[in-house]
């Protein structure tokens, strides 16, 4: 038995409400349909916060909150993790993720 799968990298949607997929990294800098960009899929990297995050939190995509945005996973949330707050954000701030999406 075989099973195929297309590259999870062919055709990102960017940031979009509403989830059609698991999330695949973190635009390095603003980039439309026309362009190909590059992904962030480890390590440090800054993030929106919707709501407040505190160091150590597992955060999740937002989804329908707000677009290309980061929350604070429910205790039952496993799917969509992204990785964990490095530092303290505030709500609508940017602050470090340590990404663990690869």
């Amino acid at each position: 038995v075989v099973d195929a799968h297309p590259n999870p990298y062919n055709g990102v949607i960017v940031a979009p409400t509403t989830e059609t997929s698991s999330p695949v990294g973190v635009a390095l800098y603003k980039t439309t349909a026309s362009y190909f960009g590059w992904l962030q899929t480890h390590g440090p990297s800054s993030v929106l916060a919707v709501n407040t995050i505190t160091v150590g939190d597992d955060v999740v995509v937002a989804g329908a909150t707000s677009a290309g945005g980061v929350s604070v996973a429910a205790a039952d949330t496993f799917s969509g993790r992204v990785g964990y707050a490095m530092t303290g954000i505030a709500d609508t701030a940017y602050g470090l993720v340590f990404l663990q999406i690869d």
